[in-house]
């Protein structure tokens, strides 16, 4: 995406689909990740493409077979169509079909765009008193439906949401809009949690360490205790875990009562270490999440009836004219706001302006590394299975010199790389963490 816009000629809506002048599109995490990246896992760019999939917009033309749209209607828009009748399509699972169109995956162009032609199948029409604005978000609106269903969220559970962004947001609106009578909500962020309280969280817990608060939470043992004790020293019969961060993965199983339900939303690393044996013992279910399926009628009814409000996550507006600068806005990390301006008029996350505590671990340092010494340390590293981190010089005065923290009694590697000088117990130097 350059700074000057793209002109495509104007799409014809096929036999079976509508032609949709576009009116608001969210911009989703994944749009952001393919922006920087150009992939995300298996899915790589290999030629440019259009972004956006959380959309709506008024009907302009439709295909010849299309009888339930007429121009002027105003629907919103399900991002995922299959392309064919596989065993998943037959048994409503289309979600899962490995052929399904997606809006802005790989190969496959989003509405992010003036004009878009898409399925009239998955093009749901708008009630008189549900905006394009609330169109747009019934797309994150339905990863919250599928992740409840898929839990088994009903009147009267008792749920733990691990993570206080936008998908943990629309998780607890569903599930206290299915019925839920306490849902427990945790974040790293207290901005986070403060919007989470806004929209109906029972209880909120500042993870991590710090003077932040004075109920932060420590390993995922102490955080599964504190959410029982939330609860009245009840476990929650559900947990939604919304990160993929692994600390939280394993607090979220040890926090899911005996013979509860665990769903994974969050997309993590590929490889994950996590207490299987306590699940497995307590019989513990762990189900994935992918994306959704039949979720539209539901969610646009939710909004309808006003029993779900999702208009306190829209937070900025920008005409399609200036998309270059939402999508800088949105990949600094930050609540669902604009944050602190540093010097260059970036925005500075809030967690970022001090350290929140100083620690002593055993281990080693090294100091004054070149990259060449860095790169064979990180080598060995990974064969000896040894946790290091790497502090990169952020200031001029540092030149290309590295610091490398190995957690561990020994290094793993041979000194023939590194002068006796540069080692030292990590315990003369504590590590900051922010």
């Amino acid at each position: 995406m350059g700074s000057g816009g793209v002109n495509r000629e104007m799409p014809v809506p096929g036999p079976n689909e509508v032609l949709l002048k576009m009116h608001s599109v969210g911009i989703c995490g994944s749009d952001v990740h393919y922006w920087q990246h150009g992939r995300i896992g298996d899915f790589v760019l290999q030629e440019p493409m259009v972004l956006g999939h959380e959309a709506a917009g008024t009907v302009c033309a439709v295909g010849t077979s299309v009888t339930h749209l007429v121009p002027g209607d105003r629907v919103a828009i399900e991002p995922g169509v299959p392309r064919e009748n596989d065993e998943f399509c037959k048994n409503g699972r289309y979600n899962l079909s490995p052929s399904i169109f997606f809006c802005a995956t790989p190969p496959d162009h989003g509405s992010l765009c003036r004009y878009y032609t898409h399925s009239a199948s998955f093009c749901y029409k708008l009630p008189d008193n549900v905006s394009y604005e609330e169109g747009a978000l019934v797309e994150p609106l339905s990863v919250g439906i599928h992740a409840c269903r898929r839990a088994g969220v009903s009147l009267g559970s008792y749920v733990f949401i691990c993570g206080a962004g936008p998908i943990g947001l629309v998780c607890l609106l569903v599930a206290k809009g299915m019925g839920a009578a306490k849902v427990v909500i945790t974040d790293l962020s207290s901005e986070r949690l403060a919007k989470a309280r806004e929209l109906g969280a029972d209880f909120v817990l500042l993870s991590g360490a710090g003077s932040e608060a004075e109920a932060s939470l420590g390993g995922p043992q102490d955080m599964a205790r504190r959410v029982a004790e939330c609860l009245g020293g009840t476990p929650p019969d559900i947990s939604i875990e919304c990160t993929g961060a692994e600390a939280c993965v394993q607090a979220s199983i040890y926090a899911t009562r005996s013979g509860g339900v665990l769903v994974l939303v969050g997309m993590g690393p590929k490889l994950m270490t996590l207490p299987i044996l306590n699940a497995a013992v307590r019989e513990v279910d762990i189900r994935g999440v992918f994306r959704y399926c039949n979720t539209w009628p539901m969610a646009i009814a939710m909004l309808a009836s006003r029993h779900v409000d999702v208009q306190p996550l829209v937070t900025h507006r920008f005409p399609l004219s200036s998309a270059l600068e939402a999508f800088e806005n949105v990949k600094i990390p930050r609540l669902l706001k604009s944050g602190p301006a540093d010097v260059k008029g970036r925005h500075k996350p809030q967690h970022l302006k001090a350290p929140l505590a100083q620690i002593h671990i055993p281990g080693l340092v090294c100091h004054r590394l070149c990259l060449t010494q860095v790169l064979k340390l990180v080598r060995h590293a990974v064969i000896a299975r040894v946790m290091l981190v790497i502090s990169v010089p952020l200031s001029r005065t540092d030149g290309l010199n590295f610091k490398v923290f190995f957690f561990g009694s020994q290094l793993p590697v041979s000194k023939s790389c590194l002068k006796a000088k540069d080692v030292q117990p990590i315990s003369q130097e504590p590590l900051v963490l922010f």
